[in-house]
């Protein structure tokens, strides 16, 4: 019974995780777009979004006494690296860089899912109020992905 608590808290973490990775994975594939400025404000409001997420998960968490990570993951780290790679080829392909915005938005739904456990109310609240946020936004990736075939 003693591990349900930082098991819980670990979960939040992992969401934590997941929105700064996001914070910074939308701002970066922003970056890398060349000739789609509607997209790039798009990807950049997502990353706005990401960020207040963070900062309402992190002040909860403290709230009851948790530590907030101050990092994002590893795997994020990785596709952030991938889409710097992408903004130096010439061509700006919105695909790639999309469907890399894809993958990330597939791990924080699935974060958000895994902190579905008992959770403080206020906690507890956010995580059911961002978590269709995240949905939705990982359906609009993935559609903006498949209309961008062949771009």
């Amino acid at each position: 019974m003693a591990t349900a608590i930082p098991q819980t808290e670990d979960a939040v973490n992992n969401v934590l995780e997941a929105c700064r990775d996001a914070e910074y994975g939308f701002a970066t594939a922003a970056d890398a777009i060349r000739h789609n400025e509607n997209l790039k404000k798009e990807l950049m409001e997502y990353s706005r979004e990401r960020s207040h997420f963070v900062a309402e998960l992190a002040a909860a968490m403290q709230e009851n006494g948790w530590t907030p990570r101050q990092h994002g993951s590893a795997s994020g780290l990785i596709h952030r690296g991938w889409l710097k790679l992408m903004k130096i080829r010439p061509d700006g392909n919105e695909r790639a860089v999309l469907s890399a915005c894809a993958s990330g938005e597939e791990s924080a739904v699935q974060a958000y899912a895994e902190a579905a456990a008992p959770l403080p109310t206020r906690l507890a609240d956010l995580i059911a109020t961002q978590y269709p946020v995240v949905k939705l936004t990982h359906s609009r990736i993935r559609n903006l992905r498949d209309a961008a075939e062949g771009m």
